[in-house]
């Protein structure tokens, strides 16, 4: 079994070397080692932090139709790429191959698809009376996902931020990252925006 290794991480647009030890993944299904991936010192969260919020004038201010173009062309890219987040799942969460596609892939893509719908139909600015509400971006979001879904849990948190016109510092779990360095790699080709993966600072025990 080739083991997916994954040295650097993604951090203001580029990729770069982590600075703290590797993480481990483990197959669920068998015990052996499926992959290994760059975890993040203190001082790549710091710049990954200060990168996300370098960047977040610019995505704040970006029209809605342009943010929700944006989020469709992730779409458009997650689907080309379907087969393969469906085999990192099965590879690092542990779902049979139909499940993993079904629910791990074509589920976030659904909810994806929902939210720049809904994006576009956002009351962002709107009148109470002689009241004018203005509903803002309120800076970085930090995004933290657990094991269990891997790229739906990443979808349901990151991308209603990076609607709302935040910009994202991601977390992934340590138990399952691979599939949010998949994600990241999708960022030339039409991932909105700037966003960070900071990578992990311990591995926890699946439950």
């Amino acid at each position: 079994m080739t083991v997916v290794r994954e040295p650097h991480l993604y951090v203001g647009g580029q990729w770069i070397a982590g600075g703290g030890t590797d993480c481990e993944v483990e197959n669920p299904a068998t015990e052996e080692l499926a992959g290994a991936v760059a975890q993040a010192s203190p001082a790549v969260v710091n710049l990954a932090v200060a990168s996300a919020n370098a960047a977040f004038d610019g995505w704040a201010t970006t029209p809605v139709a342009e943010r929700a173009a944006a989020l469709r062309r992730l779409h458009d890219v997650i689907t080309q790429r379907a087969d393969r987040f469906a085999e990192l799942i099965t590879l690092e969460q542990g779902s049979p191959p139909p499940v993993a596609r079904k629910l791990h892939v074509d589920t976030p893509l659904a909810v994806l698809a929902q939210t720049a719908g809904a994006l576009e139909e956002f009351p962002f600015r709107s009148q109470l009376g002689n009241s004018v509400i203005l509903r803002e971006p309120v800076g970085v979001v930090a995004a933290i996902t657990p094991w269990n879904l891997p790229l739906h849990q990443i979808v349901v948190k990151v991308v209603p931020a990076l609607a709302a016109g935040c910009t994202v510092v991601l977390k992934p779990a340590a138990l399952t990252p691979l599939t949010a360095f998949e994600l990241m790699r999708l960022r030339s080709r039409g991932v909105p925006g700037r966003r960070d993966q900071p990578g992990h600072r311990q591995r926890r025990r699946r439950r």
